[in-house]
Protein backbone atom coordinates (compact mmCIF):
# COMPACT_ATOMS: atom_id res chain seq x y z
CA UNK A 1 0.00 0.00 0.00
CA UNK A 2 1.59 3.57 -1.22
CA UNK A 3 1.93 5.15 2.56
CA UNK A 4 0.67 8.45 0.80
CA UNK A 5 -2.58 7.13 -0.20
CA UNK A 6 -5.24 9.01 2.32
CA UNK A 7 -8.35 6.88 0.91
CA UNK A 8 -6.41 3.54 1.90
CA UNK A 9 -5.83 4.74 5.37
CA UNK A 10 -9.96 6.08 5.44
CA UNK A 11 -11.44 2.87 4.19
CA UNK A 12 -9.13 1.07 6.73
CA UNK A 13 -10.36 3.45 9.34
CA UNK A 14 -13.75 2.70 8.31
CA UNK A 15 -13.44 -0.63 8.10
CA UNK A 16 -12.38 -0.82 12.02
CA UNK A 17 -15.35 1.34 12.96
CA UNK A 18 -17.87 -1.06 11.43
CA UNK A 19 -16.29 -3.66 14.02
CA UNK A 20 -16.52 -0.99 16.62
CA UNK A 21 -12.36 -0.77 17.43
CA UNK A 22 -12.74 3.30 17.14
CA UNK A 23 -9.17 3.37 18.31
CA UNK A 24 -7.95 1.77 15.37
CA UNK A 25 -10.32 3.80 13.41
CA UNK A 26 -9.06 6.65 14.84
CA UNK A 27 -5.10 6.06 14.26
CA UNK A 28 -6.14 5.43 10.24
CA UNK A 29 -8.35 8.51 10.12
CA UNK A 30 -5.57 10.09 12.03
CA UNK A 31 -2.98 9.13 9.16
CA UNK A 32 -5.40 9.82 6.07
CA UNK A 33 -6.04 13.47 7.57
CA UNK A 34 -1.75 14.02 7.83
CA UNK A 35 -1.76 12.79 4.60
CA UNK A 36 -4.60 14.91 3.02
CA UNK A 37 -5.60 18.18 5.73
CA UNK A 38 -8.65 18.83 3.65
CA UNK A 39 -10.56 15.71 3.68
CA UNK A 40 -13.72 16.71 5.47
CA UNK A 41 -15.56 13.24 5.22
CA UNK A 42 -12.49 11.75 7.49
CA UNK A 43 -12.92 14.68 9.99
CA UNK A 44 -16.71 13.90 9.62
CA UNK A 45 -15.81 9.99 10.67
CA UNK A 46 -13.36 10.72 13.12
CA UNK A 47 -15.75 12.69 14.87
CA UNK A 48 -18.28 9.76 14.59
CA UNK A 49 -15.68 7.39 16.25
CA UNK A 50 -14.92 9.93 19.19
CA UNK A 51 -18.65 10.17 19.15
CA UNK A 52 -19.18 6.34 20.00
CA UNK A 53 -16.56 6.44 22.58
CA UNK A 54 -18.15 9.37 24.29
CA UNK A 55 -15.74 11.85 23.77
CA UNK A 56 -18.39 15.07 22.53
CA UNK A 57 -15.81 17.62 22.69
CA UNK A 58 -13.37 15.78 19.93
CA UNK A 59 -16.60 15.08 18.12
CA UNK A 60 -17.71 18.31 18.01
CA UNK A 61 -14.57 19.88 17.21
CA UNK A 62 -14.07 17.45 14.13
CA UNK A 63 -17.48 17.99 12.61
CA UNK A 64 -16.87 22.04 13.34
CA UNK A 65 -13.31 21.19 10.93
CA UNK A 66 -15.35 18.67 8.47
CA UNK A 67 -18.20 21.86 8.13
CA UNK A 68 -15.72 24.41 7.95
CA UNK A 69 -13.37 22.69 5.22
CA UNK A 70 -16.85 22.03 3.24
CA UNK A 71 -18.09 25.61 3.56
CA UNK A 72 -14.49 26.41 1.87
CA UNK A 73 -15.40 24.53 -1.18
CA UNK A 74 -12.25 21.57 -0.21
Amino acid sequence: MDSNFHSAYHNRGRAHAEKQEYDQAIIDYNEAIRLKPNFAVAYINRGNAYQSQGKFNKAKADFAKADELEKAGK
